[in-house]
């Protein structure tokens, strides 16, 4: 991110369950489905499979790799999926124009989780007893000596929702979390407001 501009150059890797082909297929469908949003309603996607320039009519189902590029306007999203050597997809994904991408970025991931294309892993709850592992020394010694200091670590560990909890204890905006989460100002002020109301406003002030 340029001088706290709108403009983003992003780039990340995601990986999902099925083909390259199976992802671009469900993913052509999605863009059709997405233009009847007013928002979306300049969506343009395209297909190359490799070796080709023009946009694939049909994605056969061996093909590895395709890429994907939706585009409104100047802003460009583009996926690159190949298949991973033991089982699944790898989405390697860049984000080139204003910060609205993150919104179809969202937007795709949420459909994609719908679909159980992905999921988050179940992980057992943090006991009372159990002391974090995961905080450095320098961490402990910056932290204030009170039972609220590290009250994050007694969320389940699922996705960034530590993560997220352990920012906005030391004060830092939703925007200034997005960034260090890698997801959507909007998506970390939906995810802060789930947790106070799945854990109070003890845990998330």
């Amino acid at each position: 991110m340029g001088n706290g501009s709108e403009k983003i150059d992003e780039q990340f890797d995601f990986s999902i369950k099925g083909t390259p082909a199976q992802f671009g297929v469900m993913l052509r469908q999605f863009a059709l489905a997405l233009r009847s949003k007013a928002n979306y309603q300049w969506l343009a996607c395209q297909i190359l499979l490799p070796g080709g320039r023009k946009d694939a009519g049909s994605i056969p189902q061996d093909a590895n790799p395709i890429e994907v590029k939706l585009s409104i306007g100047r802003n460009l999203l583009s996926i690159h999926a190949h298949v991973l050597p033991l089982d699944g997809t790898l989405l390697r994904i860049r984000m080139t124009g204003e910060r609205t991408l993150w919104d179809l970025w969202d937007a795709i991931r949420d459909e994609l989780e719908k679909l159980g294309w992905f999921s988050l892993p179940e992980i057992p709850e943090v006991t009372a007893s159990t002391t974090p592992q995961s905080v450095t020394s320098t961490e402990a010694q910056s932290q204030p000596a009170n039972p609220t200091a590290e009250i994050w670590m007694t969320l389940p560990n699922v996705g960034p929702n530590r993560e997220i909890l352990r920012h906005w204890h030391r004060g830092l905006t939703c925007e200034q979390i997005a960034v260090r989460v890698s997801l959507s100002r909007k998506t970390v002020l939906n995810r802060i407001n789930k947790l106070r109301k799945d854990y109070g406003a003890e845990v998330v002030p």
